[in-house]
This record gives structure tokens, sequence and C-alpha cells, in this order.
């Protein structure tokens, strides 16, 4: 008898987790607001450790809201730490797959750090969840833009 109440109860948690799990995520994107403003804000005056700082004791509280850790991973990019920029950004995507500017983001890391592939698969994964994008779609016309002016130069980019 235990078992089989251990049996549903687990199955009942796997049903239930998915959906706790998208609350808290919306509960700390809709937590996010105020913060993102004043992040903005110190951005825009330049004050971009300050803006960091922010972000990271928002997200020491916050943990599931991937638009914070986007937005640090944006930071962190702009201040040219790519490492940081990219643990920021996979784990925005890891909390939410389906917004394409965090797959966006995670190609332009990627292209900075030199990693070609993963970098079109990230723009692939862009373009596969809004096909509009226009920044994404000016992202590749710009890399098929450099690898045919370099076709038959010794340092061609391989796209």
């Amino acid at each position: 008898m235990a078992s089989v109440q251990s049996d549903v109860a687990a199955d009942v948690a796997a049903d239930v987790a998915p959906v706790v799990h998208v609350a808290r995520v919306a509960l700390d994107e809709s937590a996010y607001a105020e913060v993102e403003a004043v992040v903005a804000s110190l951005a825009d005056r330049g004050d971009d450790e300050a803006a960091r700082a922010r972000l990271r004791g928002f997200i020491d509280q916050h943990p599931g809201c991937a638009e914070a850790h986007n937005d640090l991973g944006v930071l962190t990019y702009q201040a040219g730490d790519l490492l940081a920029a990219t643990e920021a950004i996979e784990r925005a995507i890891a909390l939410c797959s389906d917004r394409p500017r965090y797959h966006r983001n995670r190609a332009l890391v990627m292209l900075a750090r030199g990693e070609v592939e993963p970098a079109l698969m990230a723009l692939a994964r862009s373009l596969a969840l809004d096909p509009t994008d226009e920044e994404t779609l000016k992202i590749v016309a710009d890399l098929e833009t450099a690898r045919s002016q370099s076709q038959g130069s010794p340092f061609a980019f391989p796209v």
C-alpha cells in the first residue's frame, strides 16, 4: 500500500512541478520590473558596475528570473567578460527557452568568443522562434556578407 501511495505521490509531483516552476518564473519576472528600471537608469548614466551589482543582488533573491539573467549577460558582455556573459545568458535560456532574443544574445557572445558553429545554432534557434525578428535577421545578413566578401581570402570567415 505504501508503495502505491508513493507512486501516486511521485506522479502528482511530476505533474505539478512544471506548473510550480512556471509560476515561480512568472512571479520573479513580475518582481523584476522595478529593478529593471533602476538597472537601466544606472547603465544609462554609465555606472555599469552598479547596474551589474544590482542585477546580481536581484538574482540572488529571485534566481528564477530569466530576464534578469539575460540582462546581466548583456551587461557583462558589454564589459568584455565573455565567460560571465555566456553563463548568465545560458541560465536565462535554461529558465525560459522560448525568447528569441536570449538565443540571439547567446549568438553574439559566441561570435565574440570565436565560436561560430554554436553561434549559428543559436541564431537558427532564435529564427525558429521568431522568423521575423529583424535584429537576428540583420546579424545573419551581416554574417552572410562577411562570408561572401571573404571567399577566396586566406582569412575566410567560416559561416
